[in-house]
């Protein structure tokens, strides 16, 4: 069985790497995870702290810069199952490295993997934009628009953003969700 997963909000909390990423830009940035996560948008994430034209800078600042791709914190128990799921069938992560607009990104997530994710073999890291394009039996994701004409199963990260998208999809909160769907 061939298995693709996503890096940013299914490996890595990556709405929590920004937050942190952003108070060294300003130190009264406060994570509100539930008002902030009703969009997908790292702008809109950002614009209860900083001005648009600030915004923008911020979010350049930390989508070129290595240690924010690389030190990108984990959602809780993704390292152990991602494991466990890896040992058990084909598993490749499937990432987007151009959403960012930054040449960093492809590095800072070869990294990330690198580090964090020692057993898992890096030639098997695939950066792809339109996913809906792979062929596998499963792609674990949480954007709406990869979903699309996937022919596998999705199985879906389930966050405001996304949850009302009416495509047939299997959901899941958290990895706990991928591990009882895997039998791993």
């Amino acid at each position: 069985m061939t298995i693709f997963v996503d890096m940013d909000m299914v490996l890595v909390d990556y709405y929590a790497g920004i937050m942190e990423y952003a108070k060294k830009f300003n130190d009264k940035v406060e994570p509100n995870r539930e008002k902030h996560l009703q969009k997908i948008s790292t702008k809109y994430w950002l614009s209860d702290f900083f001005t648009e034209k600030e915004a923008i800078e911020v979010k350049k600042n930390i989508f070129h810069t290595f240690s924010f791709w690389e030190d990108m914190p984990f959602l809780e128990n993704a390292i152990e199952i991602f494991r466990k799921l890896y040992e058990k069938y084909d598993v490749y992560i499937a990432t987007s490295a151009f959403i960012s607009e930054s040449e960093v990104c492809i590095v800072g997530k070869y990294r990330c993997v690198q580090k964090h994710l020692p057993f898992f073999d890096i030639g098997k890291l695939i950066y792809c934009q339109h996913k809906q394009k792979l062929c596998g039996d499963y792609l674990i994701d949480d954007m709406t628009w990869m979903w699309d004409d996937f022919l596998g199963k999705v199985v879906a990260f389930e966050y405001p953003y996304n949850h009302k998208y009416n495509k047939h999809r299997i959901t899941v909160k958290n990895w706990k969700g991928i591990e009882l769907i895997f039998q791993v």
